[in-house]
Parts: C-alpha cells; structure tokens; sequence
C-alpha cells in the first residue's frame, strides 16, 4: 500500500506545473548580488563551484499549488535555479528533510520522501546527498540504503557516475577534468550519530587511491569536531568513530599511514593530494575550525538555535523570514592555488562570506 502510495503520488506531482518552477524576484536578486561576488573572486581561475543546503526541517510533507515559498523545502528550486546559473558543477544537500519529528504516520513519511523526490526529479545537474539524523525517522523507518537508492539512485540512474560503497548512502563523485573528487557520507550508519568500520575503510581506501594532483572534498551532515558543532545543552554528544575519521583526515593531509579501531589506511605513497575541506550542516550555525591541518565548515542552513546554546563566540546564527528570504551557501574551490570560498546567498549575505587556504 506504501509503495502504491508513493508511485501515486510521484506520477501526480511529475505530471504537475511545478516542474517548471519560476522563483520569487527576491530570490533572484540573491543570487545575482552573490554571483557578482563570486565571479570577481574567481576571475580566470579553475573552479570547483557548488551550491549546498542543509537542515531544511519541513514543516509540509506536501507540495502546494501555489508554491508556499515559506515552506522551507521549496526553497531547494532556489538553490537549483544557483547552480545553474553559476555554472556549477553539482549540487549538494546535506540532510535534514525532516522525516522524523513532522510526519506522524507511515503514509507521511512516503508523502515527504515524494514530495522530496519531485524536487529532484527533472533537476540536470549531480545531485549528491548526505543522510541526516532526521531523515532516518522515528525507529529508523527510512533505511539508510532506501534513503540512498531513493536519492543517492536518483542521481546515477540520470547518467552520473557515482561510486558507491556498501551502501547508496555513502560514496564519492569525481569531477576528472578539475581533478577532484567529492565524497558524500552519512554519519548516522551507526546508530543515531555514528559513521560505521565499512565506510570509513571505504573512505580511506578512496582517498588512499587519489591520483596525483587531485584534490578531495567531503560532505558530511554532522559535524565530528564537535568542539564546534555541538550545542551548550549537548556538550557531551559524540558521533560513534568519529576519532577514527579525524584521524584518517590528518593522516592523509600529512601523507602517513595508520590503524584505529579495525579501519587501516596507506598514504605514504599520495603524491601532492590534498583535503580542501569537510562540509557540515545539523548544528544550525555558523562555524569553522583548521585543525592539524584540515579545514572543517558548518553551514547554518534552515535549523533553529537559541542563541544561548552557541558553544563560542565564534559560532553566527542568522535569523531570517522563510517567506522572503533563502539561505544558500556556494563553495568555490580553486585546486591549483589551494584556495576555498564559501558565498552565502541570502541571509546574511556578504558578511557571512567566508574563506581560507589549504
């Protein structure tokens, strides 16, 4: 009856007018003001450039007609319509649809993940997604390997050549020509908070086999440096394993080998690879962190905070109106010169831009 229930609903919404979405004047002048911006940084330079959202938490498991563009997940027709107009090279969404806390029914669950699926369907571009802790649902309803297949699949079956692990939920992307290769992962495949043996060898083994001159990305939901990431109240959460991909990231940026907690990993033998950063969403702020040599990012994106559970000074939360703002934030790399740039579009505009080397 479920699955029934989701084929209905997604030749419904596929058969409707939304596919051909025209975002507000709001949203355009956003993304103008910031591509601006972005071209003066990048001049003639070889770029990496893609828009990344996270944390959209829906308060709708449906669609309306007219759009509600106070419906935070209508927002993600903002973040496409950046790509393309930048150019980009894929599009990343960094989990927390909301699955977990909103629908109170199976029935909804399927309506959500639809819903989610429509937005997707009939985008051009690489889509790459990585499972957040809310888009398991409530007792795990939504597997990491649906989730993968229904997202992660989507993406491939258009063509795209998406390497996988285990599981759909985690793998990488390499864009050959710019010499980068992108993994996205999901850092509750074991257990609420938790990135699982499996996926951090393939990790490792993947990043151990990067050819020379390349540069890698990683996109993950929740952040494992949870000096940063956490919340006042939740000072003491920790993902399982998440030393062990601390580790294998400072032991590839400074090319040496290691073991920890059965995961092994080889880098003495990369020649001039490099980590340009690790990419976050679930904490709901602003935040960043060097350290031993690896640049982790926290994007705010459409998650609330009070502002008393900010763990530092450092930390920026940015209050905005869903129904007249967004909340996109684009990264530019630059391989050759080892440089990042991370544009916001919309709230906070120009003052939330951030940068640095690596």
């Amino acid at each position: 009856m479920l699955r029934f229930l989701t084929a209905f609903l997604c030749a419904f919404l596929t058969a409707s007018t939304l596919l051909a979405v025209e975002i507000p004047d709001w949203a355009k002048d956003e993304i103008e003001k910031t591509q601006k911006r972005i071209d003066a940084w990048k001049g003639d330079d070889l770029c990496v450039i893609f828009p990344y959202m996270t944390d959209i938490h829906s308060r709708s498991v449906t669609i309306a007609d007219p759009i509600d563009w106070s419906d935070s997940k209508m927002h993600i027709y903002i973040g496409q319509q950046a790509a393309r107009q930048l150019k980009a090279d894929f599009f990343a969404d960094l989990g927390d649809m909301e699955v977990e806390m909103v629908p109170k029914n199976p029935e909804e669950v399927e309506m959500m993940l639809a819903s989610k699926q429509t937005i997707y369907r009939d985008f051009e571009l690489p889509a790459l997604f990585s499972m957040g802790n809310h888009d398991h649902g409530k007792n795990r309803i939504v597997s990491s390997d649906r989730f993968g297949e229904m997202f992660n699949g989507m993406t491939a079956a258009k063509g795209f050549k998406l390497v996988f692990g285990e599981s759909p939920s985690w793998g990488f992307y390499d864009l050959p020509e710019k010499k980068t290769r992108v993994f996205f992962t999901n850092t509750s495949d074991d257990g609420y908070y938790g990135l699982s043996v499996s996926q951090l060898q393939f990790i490792a083994d993947h990043l151990a086999d990067l050819e020379e001159g390349w540069t890698a990305l990683i996109m993950e939901h929740f952040c494992v440096q949870v000096v940063i990431g956490h919340w006042k109240s939740y000072s003491n959460c920790h993902a399982k394993n998440e030393d062990v991909f601390i580790k294998i990231c400072e032991d590839f940026v400074a090319n040496r080998s290691g073991e920890m907690n059965g995961v092994k990993w080889d880098f003495t033998a990369n020649k001039d690879t490099r980590l340009a950063g690790c990419f976050y969403g679930d904490s709901h702020f602003d935040h960043h962190l060097l350290s031993n040599g690896v640049h982790y990012s926290i994007s705010q994106g459409y998650g609330g905070v009070n502002p008393k559970e900010l763990p530092d000074d450092q930390a920026v939360f940015t209050n905005f109106s869903r129904a007249s703002e967004c909340l996109v934030d684009v990264v530019v790399i630059k391989p050759q010169k080892r440089e990042v740039k991370i544009f916001r579009i919309g709230a906070g505009g120009e003052a939330r831009d951030r940068g640095y080397t690596y």
